[in-house]
């Protein structure tokens, strides 16, 4: 089974503000595939559960930039999220982070 890179990125708490997407651009080595990993704490230094983390790739080839939404996760309760990503090239991605969902 072939091994992947890892992108490890730690966002805190205060970087999330309810209701607000906070956007983190990612770049890759090369490879074919990468697993983006990461850990979502709140000011206090807890685990965040739920907050939402969306891959977008960027197709600047053309004039107008297309973007490709490629997937969403949700961090687990230890705060946690993981996805998988094909990486390409000439390509650029973006990660959005959206804060939890008040209960």
């Amino acid at each position: 089974m072939p091994t992947y890179p890892t992108s490890t990125e730690i966002i805190k708490g205060s970087s999330l503000v309810k209701g607000k997407a906070y956007v983190q651009n990612v770049k890759f080595k090369d490879s074919d595939r990468t697993l983006i990993k990461g850990t979502v704490y709140d000011i206090n230094g807890n685990p965040l559960d739920g907050v939402g983390v969306e891959v977008i790739q960027i197709d600047r080839s053309s004039i107008i930039p297309v973007l490709t939404v490629l997937g969403a996760v949700f961090s687990e309760a230890d705060g946690v999220y993981a996805v998988s990503v094909e990486v390409k090239e000439d390509f650029e991605y973006i990660l959005n982070i959206y804060s939890p969902l008040p209960l």
